[in-house]
């Protein structure tokens, strides 16, 4: 009885605060059927006439496939970087004993401590002079280096597993990195999971990189068409409501196809000692 009492008393704490959190969402839809008259007399009911109207012309000017390409080409390559590069340099970390590990992690960890924001100007200038402003692969390099938290994750994990899964897989004459790729990584799926999800949310949301590094229209991705509502004057909330709907639907859908993984991720991404 006491069980159910408590269970209730849960039920009741936590469905306004689900309220709390989902009324921007349910905000950000309900505006994006509401014409530019319809929205500035009834901004927060619900829609009286709806309109796919800024829907369509949410991208007028510019490729709605070239801009979702953008996205989906910068987040899967950055994905694939960030998971590889992380997780092998948590396997090196881990099974080399070597004097410098300690370095690796003190290097890394700092990447915590240092804001994005504070490395924009060495960037910006590096970027030009090396000549990759305004290209894709620059937004992907800028990335692939984010791999302080996905590192540690992964070193939890590896320095959880048993050190004979990859004693065994040497004597027997496998290779270090066939030993990573056949043995050790896939053991690390939870981890894996968890980090391509925040990898995942954190490059397809990105904004700053993208507005700073990419100056071409049909270069941009679909955050910064966002701000193509606004202007000087006046601010076209039905359009941009369309285009952040538009751009949460893939990661709405990723997120939960792969929901189930990121508490078992971030459980066994523990990092030991």
């Amino acid at each position: 009885m006491k069980r159910k009492k408590k269970s209730v008393l849960m039920d009741l704490i936590m469905l306004p605060l689900c309220a709390i959190v989902a009324y921007p969402f349910i905000y950000v839809l309900m505006g994006a059927f509401k014409s530019r008259g319809e929205f500035a007399v009834n901004p927060y009911g619900w829609p009286q006439s709806a309109t796919i109207q800024n829907f369509l012309k949410a991208f007028e000017g510019v490729s709605f496939i070239r801009i979702l390409w953008n996205n989906i080409f910068i987040t899967a390559l950055s994905v694939l970087a960030v998971t590889i590069i992380s997780a092998m340099a948590a396997y090196a970390v881990v099974y080399n004993n070597c004097k410098v590990n300690r370095g690796i992690r003190i290097y890394l960890l700092l990447g915590f401590f240092i804001p994005f924001q504070a490395t924009l100007l060495p960037l910006y200038q590096l970027y030009s002079s090396m000549g990759l402003m305004d290209k894709l692969y620059g937004i992907i390099l800028l990335h692939a280096g984010s791999i302080s938290l996905p590192f540690f994750m992964f070193y939890g994990s590896i320095q959880g597993l048993p050190r004979e899964y990859a004693e065994a897989a040497w004597m027997d004459g496998c290779s270090v990195p066939g030993t990573f790729f056949r043995i050790i990584f896939p053991l690390t799926r939870p981890v894996m999971i968890t980090q391509v999800i925040f990898t995942f949310f954190a490059t397809w949301n990105d904004y700053l990189a993208p507005s700073l590094f990419l100056t071409s229209r049909d270069k941009g991705v679909l955050i910064l068409e966002v701000t193509r509502s606004v202007s000087r004057n006046s601010v076209d909330w039905g359009r941009s409501f369309a285009v952040v709907t538009i751009t949460l639907i893939l990661p709405f859908i990723f997120f939960l196809a792969a929901q189930k993984y990121l508490i078992s991720g971030m459980a066994a991404g523990g990092v030991k000692g």
